[in-house]
């Protein structure tokens, strides 16, 4: 089993170096493909992502569509909003000649059915019927003659209730209840006994989850959840000692192999929301190797032969016995999945971190205080950035700081806090080395 995993990562990494993997390898040339999710409680998938950051989310697919997708994004991350001098010295890709943005009207302001409305309306003047790919579909009709794969089938694999019908139940957390929608969890008389993992079971980045230790934290789960349209379930809850993400692909072809894509740890906050993540070997780590085995020869055959293909990751965690739980599906691109490609490429090199940040100031304060660590030019670089949106004086990135050792990651968290920058990530990781 071992030996078998650990063939299938060499032969994984030998197509890599080859081929150069991207969105293209696994998707139909001519796909048109957007990192995107309906806003609010739209199909039954609850989204609170903010859409400034949404905006940042699609304009990740730039850095690795290949040559045979088309990427879809938002106007702030475009040429017009970020400026093609400082998109070529950060040596972000833009793909500006074969990519669809949307208009500025589709603002960060605009949220829920009139932010879904607008996309919609604007994704039909360009989209081409069985061509288009979106991470989360719209359920409604309004673009069902687009979609390269049926969206019902990448909501099911989407949709964490359904895990138990394609992964054997010992890779599995236990699950004690299950409710059609928030409405009726709320209003449960059942008893669940805490500690337990509150999910609304179709969703995404946190937000549908909620670690509950006591029963005030039930409560505010209740509170939380109880308007959700989607199901709601009831997990054991895990105290695990390292969180992965495992990442695959299948190729639209059938006549090609499904591929190992890679594995990073996973930084989360105490509730479960993703922050980053960090890539630092080749090696399957310890704990894993059954459960890579079980995704590549038992989940992902059940996953094509439903008509599915792309690129995924699950979620896994490895608890304190060293046992390996899947916890999470996503049938889509995740936060991790450009960087994937990008080490492949040789744009990016281990050991890293993906970072979130913002600044705020002018494109001359952006450039003077980041400059010198994430320039093309500079000898210091050790931020390489992917993708960077714009209002105004606020800024938001996502990039990859490589480092060498702990101390040296140390020291460039600090650089990068106090030249300004504002990150979630870099505040977790400073914490977590300081103590």
């Amino acid at each position: 089993m071992l030996l078998k995993t650990a063939f299938s990562i060499a032969d994984r990494l030998k197509r890599a170096k080859q081929e150069r993997p991207s969105l293209s390898t696994y998707f139909p040339k001519g796909t048109q493909f957007f990192y995107g999710y309906p806003s609010g409680d739209d199909s039954g998938f609850l989204n609170l992502v903010p859409p400034e950051v949404e905006e940042l989310v699609a304009a990740r697919v730039f850095c690795c569509a290949g040559s045979g997708v088309v990427s879809v994004s938002f106007s702030a991350s475009s040429e017009k909003a970020v400026g093609s001098p400082l998109l070529r010295d950060l040596g972000i890709p833009h793909g500006a000649e074969k990519s669809i943005i949307l208009p500025a009207e589709i603002s960060e302001t605009i949220k829920g059915k009139a932010r879904n409305d607008l996309i919609k309306r604007e994704l039909r003047q360009h989209l081409k019927p069985g061509c288009f790919v979106m991470a989360q579909p719209y359920l409604d009709d309004d673009l069902a003659e687009y979609y390269q794969i049926d969206p019902a089938v990448t909501s099911y694999f989407n949709d964490k209730h359904h895990m138990t019908e394609y992964i054997s139940e010992q890779w599995l957390p236990k699950r004690y209840f299950s409710y059609r929608s928030g409405v009726e969890f709320a209003a449960t008389n059942d008893k669940i006994t805490t500690p337990v993992v509150i999910k609304v079971s179709s969703s995404s980045s946190g937000d549908g989850v909620c670690i509950c230790r006591t029963q005030a934290d039930l409560a505010t789960a209740r509170q939380r959840f109880g308007e959700a349209s989607g199901r709601v379930i009831v997990e054991e809850y895990i105290e695990y000692k390292k969180s992965y993400g495992v990442h695959f692909g299948i190729p639209a072809d059938r006549a090609e192999p499904a591929d190992l894509i890679g594995i990073n740890e996973q930084i989360t906050t105490v509730h479960g929301e993703f922050l980053g993540g960090i890539i630092d070997r080749v090696e399957t780590p310890p704990g894993l190797e059954g459960a890579v085995d079980h995704l590549m020869n038992h989940i992902v055959p059940q996953v094509r032969e439903r008509g599915w293909h792309g690129i995924g990751g699950f979620d896994v965690l490895i608890d304190s016995s060293g046992r390996a739980v899947f916890i999470d599906a996503n049938f889509r691109m995740t936060g991790m999945s450009a960087y994937h490609f990008l080490i492949d490429a040789g744009f990016v090199h281990r050991p890293m971190i993906s970072v979130l940040g913002e600044f705020t100031g002018s494109e001359a304060e952006l450039r003077e205080a980041i400059g010198q660590f994430s320039l093309v030019t500079s000898r210091q670089r050790y931020l390489k950035l992917i993708c960077i949106t714009r209002h105004e004086m606020k800024w938001r990135f996502n990039g990859a700081l490589e480092y060498s050792s702990d101390e040296d990651l140390a020291a460039k968290v600090t650089q990068l806090l106090d030249a300004g920058v504002k990150s979630d990530v870099l505040e977790a990781v400073k914490k977590a080395l300081a103590g």
